[in-house]
């Protein structure tokens, strides 16, 4: 079935049945879509043009296209992006299919910015829900709201959106949601969350399937277990942000308060928001250094190091961060693959922040005999060496850990546990511990609908040798996420560390 008979069918449901709660006496219509929602049309002989080159270079460049999955599956989802491809409609229509065969590489830096069209309408038009959730034990609670929203309270359970029950939305949005092999459970997070470049959301997959709407019909259940359906209107990104705490500002490392500690007894709690270090760099031991020159010369005994909210970053942050953590040298990293070193098939469809990646010469890769090529180490960097920094932390350590740590967090992760003793709280990140398609990203456009796929051109590797393929980083101590801590605003993950609760 096509999104469009989606919407349609989806919006008869909701008119018919309300799933207003279990009142049967109580019914409600879903707000109509805007007339005026931005999808431009696109044939099927241009969709499958572009699903024909998107399918080519995905297959030809990126080296972990075939990681997590053999030839015969890669072709069947070839064949279903094809078919689904010459059934679309409009522009909208195709980013899901794009999307949903992006999921099944497996790598979750590879996805698909919204189309040029679509992107500017939203800029200029509130399209999203005035409040912010989080998931757990299959039920999402409201975390924050929008100011102006009325009628919605923090600790509410979200039980529907103009008729469809959360539960029913998290599946059909999850096959869209780009992870790391077989971390699925993090999917759940993205849901109801944003990425550093605002790509897996549920407000940005909700329109594209039911319609984009001024207003919003919600299905609440409060803590007292009332029942009631508030219409709320759409808010624009600013205002979502909000009632998430968050700006429109991008975190970068250089921010003031992204590296942060404070004193709990005997203990430091040291909270780190992001690694992101190329929009604004900062050499890292500048932050570091009297961070933890401050930790050591205020007789603190016991370390607890608050990671949950790193997802990626940069190399040369996670390599210090290292360098104050250990008490002896250490080589982290390991070989960098990639697929190909010549791009000139795809070039002019293909660009990056630095495009010399794309005249490097062949000397600089050998074969590894599976299809991929080694790059040598003074293009890729390869294993590094660290050595530790003057006032690196050496006494107990806690590391607190979720699912928001991909990509970076999990490689530091990775190296750390194989380097000292460390105690992991919280819960099973995303990411790869044996090492992520990240590094350098090029920005394919695909000419008819002018979507642009990121597709990582490098695959790198840690030193970590207890990696379970596909897998991130379990916490030695596992705390999940409830509803009753939501409800009540705790932090256990924090509390067991510290012993506070």
């Amino acid at each position: 079935m096509s999104s469009k008979a989606s919407k349609n069918l989806g919006l008869l449901l909701g008119a018919l049945l309300g799933l207003v709660g279990d009142d049967p006496s109580v019914f409600a219509t879903p707000p109509e879509p805007s007339a005026t929602e931005p999808t431009p049309l696109l044939t099927s002989a241009e969709a499958r043009a572009d699903a024909d080159l998107l399918i080519e270079v995905a297959r030809n460049v990126h080296p972990g296209y075939m990681r997590y999955r053999d030839p015969e599956d890669a072709v069947v989802a070839e064949e279903q992006f094809r078919q689904d491809a010459a059934g679309i409609e409009d522009v909208g229509d195709f980013y899901l299919v794009v999307s949903e065969f992006l999921a099944k590489i497996r790598c979750e830096h590879t996805e698909a910015e919204l189309p040029p069209a679509i992107a500017e309408w939203r800029n200029l038009h509130p399209t999203m829900l005035p409040v912010a959730f989080e998931w757990a034990d299959g039920t999402a609670i409201i975390t924050g709201v929008a100011p102006g929203a009325s009628g919605v309270t923090i600790g509410d359970e979200l039980r529907a959106v103009d008729g469809h029950p959360m539960a029913d939305l998290f599946k059909e949005i999850a096959r869209f949601l780009s992870v790391d092999g077989f971390t699925d459970h993090t999917k759940s997070t993205l849901f109801a969350a944003s990425d550093d470049i605002g790509l897996t959301t549920f407000d940005v997959f909700y329109p594209l399937l039911h319609g984009f709407r001024d207003s919003f019909l919600l299905q609440i259940r409060t803590e007292g277990g009332v029942e009631r359906t508030v219409e709320v209107p759409a808010v624009e990104e600013e205002a979502s942000l909000a009632a998430r705490g968050k700006s429109t500002a991008r975190k970068n490392f250089s921010d003031a308060g992204a590296v942060s500690w404070r004193q709990i007894g005997d203990l430091a709690v040291l909270s780190i928001s992001t690694f992101v270090n190329y929009r604004t760099p900062v050499e890292p031991d500048e932050i570091f250094g009297p961070v933890f020159r401050e930790i050591r010369e205020s007789g603190i005994e016991r370390l607890v190091l608050d990671l949950r909210n790193v997802g990626g970053g940069s190399t040369d942050v996670m390599d210090r961060l290292l360098a104050h953590l250990i008490d002896h040298p250490i080589t982290v990293g390991g070989p960098s693959r990639v697929r190909t070193y010549d791009f000139s098939p795809y070039r002019e469809h293909l660009s990056t922040w630095d495009e010399s990646v794309f005249e490097m010469p062949a000397s600089l890769f050998t074969s590894d005999g599976s299809g991929l090529y080694r790059v040598s180490p003074e293009a890729s960097g390869g294993a590094q060496r660290v050595e530790p920094a003057a006032y690196a932390w050496r006494g107990p350590l806690t590391v607190l850990m979720g699912p928001h740590n991909e990509s970076g967090a999990t490689m530091l992760l990775a190296e750390l546990r194989d380097e000292r003793k460390v105690t992991f709280i919280g819960r099973p990140t995303g990411g790869s511990a044996e090492g992520p398609t990240a590094g350098v990203i090029a920005f394919l456009e695909l000419p008819a609908s002018q979507i642009t796929v990121r597709v990582p051109l490098l695959w790198n590797t840690t030193s970590y040798t207890g990696f379970r393929p596909g897998k991130g980083l379990d916490p030695d101590i596992l705390v999940p996420l409830t509803v009753e801590d939501l409800r009540a605003g705790r932090d256990a993950t924090l509390e067991r560390a510290t012993g506070t609760r």
